[in-house]
């Protein structure tokens, strides 16, 4: 599920204004999701954060995303 989440990242970046970081590490399969609502600027804080393992539930993020792009259409 780590890549339908990636590819939700990347609708939303380029179809919102909104700006989601996401970073996946190999190494303990893990994804850390940054999200800024608006946009990021610098010094603002995010307006929400999630980090993944493999074995934890994903559903929470996906519907959050998807409901990001739903919003914005």
């Amino acid at each position: 599920m780590f890549t339908e989440i990636m590819a939700l990242c990347i609708l939303v970046n380029t179809n919102t204004p909104h700006d989601v970081m996401c970073n996946f590490a190999g190494h303990t399969k893990s994804l850390d999701i940054t999200i800024y609502r608006d946009g990021w600027a610098n010094e603002k804080k995010y307006d929400y954060t999630y980090c993944l393992y493999e074995e934890d539930n994903q559903r929470e993020v996906i519907e959050h995303l998807s409901t990001m792009l739903v919003v914005s259409a």
